[in-house]
């Protein structure tokens, strides 16, 4: 038998907060030790955990939801249940109070130091600065700069295709015969090593869009390529100087039957950039357009202080 509580306070409205509890796909994500998450049906979620040797997958469930108010929830095994109430605080204050308990005496307990890991990052999830994504000009430059970034990345995408029809009289067997040479040399280099437990090398992630990130003196400006992805399977969030872009695209004819070839890309992806010191959260810009998602964070750098030195008396 074991108990885990705790409460703690976060600088969101508690609608939002909620909204992130109703729907916890992001967030169980983000908890140790997960390296895999799926929605199976409604309000039911399978979470894969590690280590990757030797995964195991539990089903979690929602079996109680009060508008704004709490969030009750059981594992289908029947060995740990619990909720999440909230309280607000203020108009983007809202106190969290987290509380599981296992019902049996078979049901393993997490360590104190694991314990500890999952209720940070589980703050952590619940207090991400989200950034908008629109559709709309953010203005003449930006629209240029856009549209060349879209034919940039067209131009790319056309001469690897180029190359890879060219140097093979069968391109899908080149292009398996490489995905298997880059997974066996992967699971040779990185097997057994802390860094195999990182989710976004893991098979299962096969998406990973390209990024192009760009600093100048006043901004920092990203680029992500997304093509055939809405604007509203995209999120973007960013904590402390830690930017993530996580989206999905879907296979809109995957039950069309018949045969068919792909070497396109669908499911989900997550890409996480380390931002410089000096940024400014709160005026970021995302904008969607041509496939090419731009990220614009304005950037104020501090010049050196000098102190003098003074001669003691």
């Amino acid at each position: 038998m074991g108990t885990i509580q705790q409460r703690f306070e976060v600088e969101q409205p508690v609608a939002a907060v909620y909204e992130v509890l109703a729907r916890p796909l992001e967030v169980l994500q983000r908890l140790p030790g997960v390296i895999g998450v799926s929605r199976i049906a409604d309000d039911l979620y399978r979470v894969t955990v590690g280590p990757v040797t030797a995964p195991r997958e539990l089903d979690f469930q929602l079996v109680r939801n009060e508008a704004l108010r709490r969030v009750e929830w059981r594992t289908a095994d029947g060995l740990w249940s619990g909720a999440v109430s909230l309280e607000p605080l203020g108009p983007a204050r809202t106190a969290v109070g987290v509380h599981a308990e296992s019902l049996s005496a078979d049901a393993p307990s997490p360590s104190p130091s694991t314990g500890h890991d999952i209720l940070q990052a589980f703050k952590r999830a619940l207090q991400s600065h989200e950034v908008r994504i629109s559709r709309g000009p953010l203005d003449s430059a930006s629209a240029r700069d856009a549209a060349s970034s879209g034919r940039r990345f067209a131009s790319d995408w056309r001469e690897a295709a180029r190359s890879a029809f060219s140097s093979s009289s069968n391109p899908f067997a080149l292009v398996r015969s490489v995905t298997h040479e880059m997974d066996r040399l992967w699971e040779q280099v990185w097997r057994g090593t802390p860094i195999a437990r990182l989710p976004h090398i893991m098979p299962r992630l096969a998406w990973n869009p390209s990024v192009e990130v760009c600093e100048r003196d006043d901004q920092v400006r990203v680029c992500i390529d997304v093509p055939g992805i809405d604007e509203s399977q995209l999120q973007v969030e960013i904590q402390d100087r830690n930017l993530t872009v996580r989206g999905e695209r879907h296979d809109d004819r995957g039950n069309d039957g018949g045969r068919r070839r792909s070497e396109l890309h669908y499911g989900s992806f997550t890409r996480r950039i380390l931002l410089p010191d000096g940024i400014d959260a709160d005026a970021a810009k995302a904008i969607l357009r041509n496939g090419v998602l731009e990220i614009r964070i304005p950037l104020h750098r501090r010049e050196p202080r000098r102190v003098p030195v003074q001669h003691a008396s």
